[in-house]
């Protein structure tokens, strides 16, 4: 059986062409992707994978370390692998302070991620009780060298066409601060990134949620259960804006911004209509 996986990166093209080796590979199954860090924590709470593949750089303040520490600290224990292009030391060494999360290069084929990650998870197992033996069962049939082969030169120039497409981004970017964060990815991400403040959602009907970190969409998302608390990753100058809009002429909406135990800003509306809260800088 596939294993599932989310994947957290906010190069589409490159999780759209690890996700077709997947596919081909059969080990692995993507259930779920993400752009932001935010949105990946949410969605892997949400589906439970048994592995979250997360990109070590990552839009706003939140390195994918610091995402891992989040899924940690909110419960998840499947398996975690941070993935980079420049593996630098202090990226292993932000991995090594948290439980159970791995580091490997985007510069590996796409045979090499599937064997490590296998590698991996295997040393994850051998601490686990022991399964059914599995001897006497026919092992699948694997696919021919050759064609093996062409598969993972075809998806390996899909992969570096998607890593030269970021950083011709980032070097063609209006702003100057993006060229500043790529050639400053061998050292720590300036800011401190609070992980207490959060967003509370509830009502009695079906809502659609937009959150906005320093104007820009964080996160958007009808909640499937609530009410719904969501973690924030945000710097001290951050601003933070969720607005709540209800579907229905008979729901209640609610939303709260607040950090640790002290709500900032709440609103409620009824009927067909949008509660808006919000936090300014400095209030974090």
């Amino acid at each position: 059986m596939a294993r599932r996986v989310v994947m957290i990166d906010d190069q589409a093209s490159y999780t759209d062409a690890l996700e077709m080796a997947f596919d081909f590979e059969k080990q692995l199954e993507v259930v779920g992707t993400a752009t932001s860090s935010n949105a990946g924590v949410r969605i892997a709470l949400e589906l439970q994978p048994d592995l979250v593949l997360c990109d070590y750089r990552m839009p706003g303040d939140e390195t994918g370390a610091e995402c891992a520490a989040r899924l940690r600290k909110f419960g998840f224990d499947g398996q975690i692998v941070i993935l980079t292009g420049h593996a630098a030391p202090h990226v292993h060494a932000e991995a090594q302070q948290i439980d159970d999360v791995s580091v490997l290069s985007k510069m590996l084929n796409v045979d090499e991620i599937i064997e490590n990650i296998a590698a991996l998870d295997a040393k994850r197992e051998s601490v686990s009780p022991e399964l059914p033996s599995t001897a006497g069962i026919p092992a699948a049939p694997e696919p021919s060298p050759f064609f093996r082969t062409r598969w993972s030169q075809a998806v390996i120039i899909c992969l570096l066409a998607a890593m030269v497409a970021g950083a011709f981004a980032l070097l063609t970017s209006s702003d100057p601060a993006s060229a500043d964060d790529a050639a400053d990815d061998q050292t720590d991400v300036a800011g401190t990134v609070l992980e207490r403040p959060f967003v509370i959602i509830d009502g009695s009907e079906a809502l659609h949620v937009v959150i906005e970190i320093d104007g820009k969409v964080s996160d958007s998302f009808t909640p499937s259960n609530l009410p719904a608390t969501i973690a924030l990753a945000v710097s001290p100058t951050s601003s933070v804006r969720v607005t709540v809009e209800s579907l229905s002429a008979d729901a209640v909406a609610t939303c709260s911004v607040g950090v640790a135990k002290k709500l900032l800003s709440t609103s409620s509306v009824g009927g067909r209509a949008t509660a808006v809260c919000s936090a300014s800088p400095g209030d974090f």
